[in-house]
């Protein structure tokens, strides 16, 4: 076979560093090719299907320390995703079409769930939960309460940044990302509210100064906890 080095990964997909690899994996139909560096040169041969994965099965699959909001991890497609439970919280919401209104209200509690740089968000009822945790993975899901999310539970960004792929270290950062940092019309993707369905400013209004979020004004979103924990919510378009 002929000797060939292999082409340096790209800084965005580099996981480690810019150090050069000593050994490459190449997948293909019907054939997986191997790259090993010997001194200076490269050497490329075809590997054993077989082989790979009695070496993949020994590799270490820890996700290191947990934080303790996040409800799983696995992967989806070969993709890793992260499930988190956001407990409820004081947000500063900006909405609005030709003028800006800013509304503080305590969320629900909040699953919040990243597979790579695709989010999905729901609303849990207080009822479903002891000490602050699910009481099983069959509770119901319900609409979260902001303007920028679908009937699905996916959401749009609006004005605010990406956080980038999920992981259990950044979906903290990211909620507050969705949630505070961009700015969206007053009327909702979906109907949160049992009362004021999709109409924002006055769902928003009637929140000011509750401790507590209204988890009987909460509507069901049709689907499970399990549903998320299984990344199942990701097949569904908006």
């Amino acid at each position: 076979m002929r000797i060939t080095k292999p082409p340096r990964p790209g800084r965005r997909e580099s996981l480690i560093s810019d150090v050069p690899p000593k050994l490459t994996l190449r997948f293909y139909d019907g054939a997986i090719v191997a790259a090993r560096k010997v001194g200076r040169r490269w050497s490329e041969y075809f590997v054993d299907a077989g082989a790979v994965r009695q070496v993949l099965a020994g590799a270490p699959t820890s996700s290191g320390l947990l934080g303790p909001n996040t409800l799983a991890t696995g992967l989806r497609e070969g993709v890793a995703f992260t499930v988190a439970l956001i407990a409820p919280r004081r947000v500063l919401v900006a909405i609005g079409t030709k003028t800006t209104h800013e509304f503080a209200f305590v969320t629900p509690p909040i699953v919040w769930a990243g597979w790579g740089e695709q989010y999905r968000i729901f609303a849990l009822h207080t009822s479903d939960l002891a000490k602050g945790w699910p009481t099983s993975d069959r509770i119901t899901l319900y609409h979260a309460p902001f303007a920028n999310t679908y009937a699905s539970g996916a959401i749009c960004w609006g004005s605010g940044r990406r956080p980038g792929v999920a992981s259990p270290a950044t979906m903290e950062a990211g909620f507050t990302i969705y949630a505070e940092d961009s700015f969206f019309i007053a009327s909702a993707m979906s109907a949160p509210s049992a009362k004021y369905g999709g109409d924002l400013d006055k769902l928003y209004a009637a929140l000011r100064g509750l401790k507590v979020y209204p988890s009987a004004d909460l509507t069901p979103q049709g689907k499970q906890l399990s549903d998320v924990l299984s990344a199942e919510v990701f097949s569904d378009s908006l």
